[in-house]
């Protein structure tokens, strides 16, 4: 892929720099939503704006005039359900989906409860955040078995959409895709120029260059990569990722999960299996 999707705050100063460009927006509220809309589609393309919120799901005021607009939106929790339950009619006409924290449990029945209601949505998992295995198994089951109609959810979708049905034991997916963090197709800068590959790395003052002219070839530096080459380093020092079957879809990114427990490897296992049997039904 020559030409990255770039992801960035909104900023008219970044966007205008570019022509034919792919972008994703992040912001935090939606007093801009149509007016960056407007902005990117100018000489660019808009492939979704994030709207990042510390408040539940029930609070948003919704908008019609969003009908137009791709939206991904992470909420803290579900809220009020009757507040909620009156707004779905207008949530099914919009391009939205939604993210939950899995960090409060009471988010895995909201997750449940969207999708049985047709709403597009998924879960985010904090970096270093310890799992209730047991809970994203029960997720699991629910999306891939239930016999009730529901829609989908994140990242599962993308997991079993994105498969090579000819050789399934060395098709790797990077499900990140689904956050803007896949280093294969995302791009990241921020107000100050700061290109990286991913939110957790921009928060930590990891960058791999500067410059909105730096921005395809940040790339082709030894940060980017040492970054790609670490995927591999549980193959080096015989860490239990080596063998784990599910690591075609973890890529190791939950080994330090493994110090109290084996739950990720019992999940990314049948994940993974989940995933073979459709992939021989469809």
């Amino acid at each position: 892929m020559d030409k990255y999707i770039i992801v960035s705050p909104y900023s008219t100063t970044v966007i205008d720099k570019f022509r034919e460009r792919q972008f994703v927006i992040l912001v935090n509220d939606f007093d801009n939503i149509n007016e960056i809309l407007e902005c990117v589609n100018r000489n660019n393309f808009l492939v979704s704006i994030q709207v990042n919120l510390n408040s539940s799901l029930s609070s948003i005021d919704f908008n019609e005039k969003w009908d137009n607009v791709p939206l991904r939106i992470v909420v803290s929790d579900l809220g009020d359900y009757l507040t909620f339950h009156k707004k779905i009619d207008l949530i099914r006409k919009l391009n939205i989906l939604f993210y939950f924290p899995i960090n409060k449990i009471d988010n895995f029945l909201n997750i449940q409860i969207l999708s049985s209601l047709g709403i597009n949505c998924g879960f985010i998992i904090s970096d270093g955040q310890l799992l209730d295995w047991g809970k994203l198994s029960e997720l699991l089951y629910y999306y891939m078995y239930s016999k009730s109609k529901h829609s989908i959810i994140e990242p599962f979708d993308y997991i079993i959409q994105n498969n090579n049905k000819n050789d399934i034991f060395n098709n790797f997916v990077d499900y990140n895709n689904v956050y803007f963090n896949d280093p294969d197709y995302y791009i990241h800068i921020d107000s100050e120029q700061n290109i990286s590959l991913s939110f957790e790395n921009s928060k930590r003052n990891i960058f791999l260059d500067i410059g909105i002219d730096n921005i395809d070839s940040a790339k082709e530096t030894k940060q980017y990569k040492n970054i790609i080459e670490d995927r591999h380093k549980h193959f080096i020092i015989n860490h239990p990722c080596s063998y784990c079957p599910g690591w075609r879809i973890c890529l190791g990114k939950f080994s330090y999960c493994l110090r109290s427990s084996n739950g990720c490897i019992e999940f990314f296992t049948e994940l993974f299996n989940s995933k073979y049997i459709l992939n021989n039904i469809l």
